[in-house]
């Protein structure tokens, strides 16, 4: 972000729900970074449903 200090609270607030467990996200797809082409198609094809990871040590 340009301006990460304008987003500070609401990530506050997000990652105190995600820890209070009221915010579970959605995880559509674990990719090895070997594979970020495949998430990328999968994201842009819309063959996901939720977020995607990549897996930085894969």
């Amino acid at each position: 972000f340009a301006r990460p200090e304008m987003f500070q609270p609401q990530m506050a607030e997000l990652l105190a729900m995600v820890e209070a467990g009221t915010l579970t996200p959605v995880v559509g797809g674990t990719y090895p970074m070997s594979d970020v082409r495949r998430a990328h198609e999968d994201l842009r094809g819309r063959a996901s449903q939720g977020k995607l990871v990549l897996d930085v040590r894969g």
